[in-house]
């Protein structure tokens, strides 16, 4: 399989952030599990409501925070949550649901965050990928994956939001 789901993208995005090295689908697929045992990690729900990453407008604050993307999100009850924009491109899902990947790992490793933390961690995702991303999503497609479209699970939310300029 040359396109993603959310086991091949975690494992290819975690092999690049330990070495640079992008694996190519069939080192990928070879390390896929049969079932999905990704269960330490903390889950993520691609395609909410808005409501389930915000509540506040002061937490839609926190959301949009060095955020320029087609999307949003953020951690609530325990899950890695992520809101699309309408348009959103499968550049934007692929590149979301590695942050949200990036997210559910550090988080799952750091059992003692708080909300606070939470919206930290979702900061340092957007930094990480305004710096990794483009050369992550050139060297997958030169590995040969299919970033034209993706087997990501999405609900069908899309969400329009307005930043207010100053």
């Amino acid at each position: 399989m040359e396109t993603f789901n959310e086991a091949r993208l975690s494992i290819v995005l975690q092999q690049y952030l330990k070495d640079k090295q992008v694996l190519t689908p069939q080192e990928a697929n070879q390390r896929e599990p049969v079932f999905f045992e990704f269960t330490k990690m903390m889950p993520v729900k691609l395609g909410v409501r808005l409501q389930e990453i915000v509540q506040s407008p002061e937490e839609l604050q926190l959301a949009l925070k060095k955020n320029n993307m087609p999307f949003l999100m953020g951690v609530r009850n325990g899950r890695v949550c992520v809101c699309l924009g309408p348009e959103a491109s499968v550049h934007d899902e692929i590149r979301a649901m590695c942050q949200a990947a990036w997210i559910s790992s550090t988080l799952s490793s750091h059992t003692q965050q708080g909300k606070q933390g939470h919206w930290e961690t979702v900061h340092e995702s957007h930094t990480l990928m305004d710096t990794i991303f483009s050369p992550f999503l050139k060297g997958v497609e030169a590995a040969g994956w299919d970033t034209k479209r993706t087997l990501l699970d999405w609900d069908e939310w899309r969400v329009e939001w307005k930043s207010k300029r100053n």
